[in-house]
């Protein structure tokens, strides 16, 4: 099954000047002219993007592309790697899921893989069992939807975990853009645009280094167009030694 991105609200283009366009009210905030904390340019051979914030990104000259081949090579030995060190971790936070509110260990969500095909994408359950099926961000109250093993599960990052199987099964990467909720019609319409639907959601990205949860949508997508311009193995590698430093610093996340 494949979702076609509805144009009931507007798309707003991804100028190739390396500038993002103002975000909509409906994110809660205001236009500039590039991501928060970031002075932003696009040369012709390499991307420069400088974080005021103390978190630069690198100037990465262009690199020779993974071939698809070498890519999933990695996803399948990173993810039995994954899943072999996390196995009694998982089996823990399981037990904990289970003794401390109702409902199951895992929630199965439907998310928007390569080419905007669904698939089933499972994390801990964080949120009580009749909380909406919307982003988190757009829950009025958020904290009231999560639990408190919730809270500290997705601080850690541990209720991603379980993702290692979706990227063995072929549904996720480990690199890539964040795989959007089948109902994000708008981020489906943008990234449709910008040809990022081109590639498989990751485990983590560009993005998620980036900023995280403070980006708004429109910053979003102008991350995961670059890695869809700029990706290699050398940018997978930083992308990966980028996000153990997010997740053990806890950083850039909102709920």
């Amino acid at each position: 099954m494949q979702i076609t991105p509805t144009q009931t609200q507007p798309a707003h283009p991804l100028p190739a000047s390396g500038h993002v366009a103002g975000s909509s009210p409906a994110c809660g905030r205001g236009s500039r002219a590039a991501p928060p904390g970031f002075r932003t340019g696009i040369g012709r051979n390499a991307l420069h993007v400088v974080a005021v914030r103390a978190r630069p990104l690198p100037v990465l000259a262009r690199q020779r592309r993974i071939a698809p081949l070498g890519k999933r090579v990695m996803d399948i030995l990173l993810a039995l790697i994954g899943l072999t060190l996390c196995l009694l971790p998982c089996l823990l936070i399981a037990v904990m899921i289970k003794a401390s509110s109702r409902g199951p260990v895992l929630f199965w969500s439907d998310r928007v893989g390569r080419g905007n095909a669904l698939f089933r994408m499972p994390k801990f359950r964080t949120m009580v069992r009749d909380a909406p099926l919307i982003a988190t961000p757009f829950l009025q109250d958020p904290d009231r939807h999560v639990t408190p093993l919730g809270r500290i599960l997705r601080r850690t990052s541990l209720d991603e975990l379980p993702q290692f199987w979706a990227v063995l099964k072929g549904d996720m990467s480990i690199v890539g853009p964040r795989p959007a909720l089948f109902n994000e019609t708008r981020l489906i319409a943008l990234r449709t645009r910008a040809g990022i639907h081109q590639l498989p959601p990751g485990l983590t990205g560009l993005a998620q280094v980036s900023g995280r949860d403070l980006l708004s949508m429109q910053e979003k997508v102008f991350f995961d167009r670059r890695y869809l311009r700029d990706r290699s193995l050398r940018m997978d590698v930083w992308i990966l030694w980028r996000t153990v430093s997010v997740v053990l610093a806890r950083r850039d996340i909102s709920h």
